[in-house]
């Protein structure tokens, strides 16, 4: 999803029409160089046996990153007007509550299950 975004945001700050053949070829390219990143990722994701991504995968989070700062460079000023409050109230609320659940699920759930077990099996 960065990949896509990344191309409309750039295509808009750099004012480079979408039938131009850079933007056909930055998404040609992208295409192909993410073909073996996607199998190396699901390489690292699925054997337990697999400690460290391929080349592949790091080259193209790195260009996606890169792509992301020169967005980033590129939109300043572009934006002059703030978020209305509601927006950034829910996007808020929903950042705390998936910090809140992440915590919970994978955090104290650990913690308070184990002592929730000791007390069950007796």
């Amino acid at each position: 999803m960065l990949a896509e975004l990344n191309v409309f945001y750039l295509k808009s700050l750099l004012w480079v029409p979408p039938e131009h053949p850079l933007v056909i070829a930055r998404l040609s390219l992208l295409f192909l160089f993410s073909l073996p990143s996607a199998r190396e990722y699901y390489e690292y994701y699925s054997n337990p046996r697999c400690k460290r991504m391929g080349a592949h995968c790091w080259m193209l989070i790195v260009t996606l990153l890169t792509e992301l700062l020169i967005i980033v460079k590129f939109a300043r000023g572009e934006f002059t007007e703030p978020f209305p409050r509601y927006v950034v109230v829910f996007w808020s609320v929903v950042a705390s509550l998936l910090a809140a659940f992440s915590v919970w699920q994978f955090v104290l759930k650990k913690r308070f299950g184990k002592g929730l077990r000791k007390h069950k099996t007796r």
